[in-house]
C-alpha cells in the first residue's frame, strides 16, 4: 500500500494536471477593530478603526472573483480597558470576552465582510496576526466566524498563518514571524502556554515593552499607533518624558529591531557591489555602547538615551544575537550612506542630519566595494520563506507602511511588498502634533492588488482615496 502513493503521484506527473486557475488577489490588513464608542457615545481612546463607511463602500467597489486576503490584526484583541488580563497574556476566556466587545461596535463591518464573500465566487482568507492571534483558539474563532453571516467554505482561518494562492504563486502572511521580529512568538501557530497552571495565550516581549506604553499613551495621544511604520508613534510618546515608561534598555531594543528598510534607494552604483562584514567581537566587547550609538542623533528617542549611561545598556545589549547586530550594524550603514549623498529617507527620519557612524568592519572588507547593505533584510525573508525561490511575489503586513516593493534574490526573483495598514495612518516627517486628532489624518487607505495572470504574477500597491471630484476610489498614486 505505502508503495503505490509515490506510482499514484508519478502517474498523475505523466497525465500533466493543470494548476488551479490563478484568481484576482487583493490584500489588506492591519484594520484593528477595536472597542467602538465608550458610554457618552465618544470614540474611546483604544479604537482605531472609526472609518466604517469607506470601508463598506471599499468592499463593493472591488469587482467579482477576488482572492480577498486580510493580513492580520482585523481585531484588536491586545487593548482592552474593560477585560484586564495578566502580563503574561489573555486567558483564552478572557481573549473571547475581548473579541465579544469587537463585535459588538463593529458588526456592521463584519456583516459587509460576510455579504462580500457570499457575492459571486468571492472567498474571503482570515491570517492572525500578533494582535488577533487568540482566533487560532477554536472558541474565539467559532465566534469571529459566526459574525460573518458567511457560508462556511467563503470564510475561512488560514490556521498555518500563510496563505498562498491557488496557482502557488503568492505568499501572504502578517510578518509578525520574520527572525529578527520583537512581535514573535515562540511556536507559532501554537501560541499558549502555561503559567502558574492556567492557559495564556502568549504575549511577545516587543508587546509587553510596547503595550503599556501605548496604553497610557492613547488617551492623550490618539495617533500614537497610527504613525507609519509601527512602532514609531512610541518613540514620540517616550521622548515626551513619560514617568511610567518601560525599561529604557529594553524599549531601544525594540526600536533598532524594527527597521524598514524599504525607505532607503536600493542603486548600487556601477559593478557588483558585496556586503561587508562586521565585527561582532568588537561590538560585544561594549554592548552598552554599541546600543547608544545605534540611534540617529535626531531621533525622538535620542534625547532619552542622553540620560541614560551605557552601563544601563549593556545587560541587554548582551542579549542580541548575532543576526540582530548585524542587521543593526546594516541599518547604521544604509542610513550614513544616505545622508552623505543627502539622498531622501521616506520613513522614520529627516532626510537630512549628522550621518552616523559605522560598526567596526572587519578588515578585507573595507572599501567602496562593500557597500551593500539589505543583506540582513534579504536573509531573514529567504530564510523565513523557504519557497521564495518558486514565487512570484511574498505580500508581508504588520508594518503598518505600504512602501516600495524589493527583491531579496536579485532583479529576476520573487517580489516583496508590504500591504500597509487599512488605517489612516502619517508617515513621522509629516507629521507636526502627536496629539493631533486621528480624523485629521488623511482619509487613505492602502491595500496590494494581484491581478488574475496565467503568467508571473505581479503586485501592484493600491489606495482608497478621495478624488478631486470628492467621490471615493482606487487609486496607484498614493496619498
Amino acid at each position: 500500500m505505502f508503495r503505490l502513493a509515490p506510482i499514484l503521484v508519478w502517474t498523475a506527473l505523466l497525465v500533466g494536471q493543470s494548476p488551479a486557475p490563478a484568481r484576482a488577489i487583493v490584500v489588506i490588513g492591519d484594520l484593528h477593530m477595536g472597542p467602538g464608542r465608550d458610554d457618552s457615545g465618544n470614540w474611546h481612546p483604544y479604537e482605531d478603526f472609526r472609518w466604517r463607511d469607506e470601508f463598506m463602500a471599499f468592499l463593493d467597489a472591488l469587482d467579482g472573483g477576488i482572492d480577498l486576503v486580510i493580513n492580520g490584526d482585523l481585531f484588536e484583541l491586545l487593548q482592552s480597558s474593560t477585560v484586564p488580563c495578566a502580563a503574561a497574556g489573555c486567558t483564552p476566556a478572557e481573549a473571547l470576552q475581548r473579541l465579544e466587545s469587537v463585535i459588538k461596535a463593529h458588526g456592521a463591518e463584519l456583516s459587509a465582510i460576510g455579504r462580500f464573500a457570499a457575492a459571486g465566487s468571492n472567498r474571503v482568507h482570515i491570517l492572525p496576526g500578533d494582535h488577533d492571534a487568540a482566533l487560532l483558539v477554536p472558541a474565539v474563532w467559532r465566534r469571529a466566524a459566526a459574525a460573518f453571516a458567511a457560508p462556511a467554505d467563503r470564510v475561512a482561518l488560514v490556521a498555518s498563518g500563510t496563505w498562498v494562492s491557488p496557482d502557488g504563486r503568492v505568499h501572504v502572511e502578517h510578518g509578525h514571524q520574520l527572525p529578527l521580529s520583537a512581535d514573535r512568538f515562540s511556536t507559532w501557530p501554537a501560541i499558549t502556554l502555561s503559567v502558574g497552571g492556567r492557559t495564556y495565550i502568549e504575549r511577545p516581549w516587543g508587546e509587553q515593552v510596547i503595550l503599556p506604553l501605548y496604553d497610557r499613551a492613547e488617551p492623550r495621544y490618539p495617533i500614537v499607533d497610527n504613525i507609519a511604520e509601527e512602532g514609531v508613534g512610541a518613540k514620540f510618546v517616550a521622548a515626551a518624558a513619560d514617568p511610567n515608561a518601560p525599561d529604557p534598555a529594553r524599549l531601544l531594543r525594540f526600536f533598532l529591531t524594527k527597521t524598514t528598510w524599504q525607505q532607503f534607494r536600493m542603486d548600487l552604483d556601477d559593478g557588483e557591489v558585496q556586503a561587508p562584514e562586521w565585527d561582532i567581537s568588537r561590538v560585544r566587547a561594549d554592548p552598552g555602547a554599541f546600543m547608544a550609538a545605534s540611534l540617529p542623533s535626531d531621533d525622538p528617542f535620542a534625547k532619552v538615551l542622553k540620560t541614560i549611561a551605557p552601563d544601563i545598556l549593556s545587560p541587554v545589549g548582551s542579549q542580541l544575537s548575532d543576526q540582530e547586530i548585524v542587521a543593526i550594524c546594516d541599518y547604521r550603514a544604509a542610513i550614513r550612506r544616505a545622508r552623505r549623498r543627502m539622498e531622501r529617507v521616506l520613513t522614520q527620519l529627516p532626510g537630512v542630519g549628522a550621518p552616523m557612524a559605522e560598526c567596526p568592519r572587519v578588515p578585507h572588507t573595507v572599501g567602496s566595494a562593500f557597500e551593500y547593505y539589505w543583506r540582513s533584510r534579504d536573509r531573514q525573508v529567504v530564510q523565513h520563506v523557504p519557497a521564495a525561490t518558486t514565487l512570484d511575489v511574498i505580500v508581508f503586513g504588520h508594518t503598518h507602511l505600504l512602501d516600495r516593493p524589493f527583491r531579496p534574490l536579485g532583479d529576476a526573483g520573487v517580489v516583496v511588498v508590504t500591504s500597509g495598514a487599512w488605517q489612516r495612518t502619517i508617515h513621522p516627517n509629516n507629521l507636526e502634533a502627536i496629539d493631533a486628532p486621528l480624523e485629521s489624518l488623511p482619509a487613505c487607505y492602502p491595500f496590494v492588488q494581484i491581478a488574475a495572470s496565467a503568467g508571473a504574477r505581479t503586485a501592484q500597491p493600491r489606495w482608497w482615496r478621495l478624488n478631486e471630484r470628492q467621490q471615493w476610489t482606487i487609486s496607484n498614486g498614493g496619498c
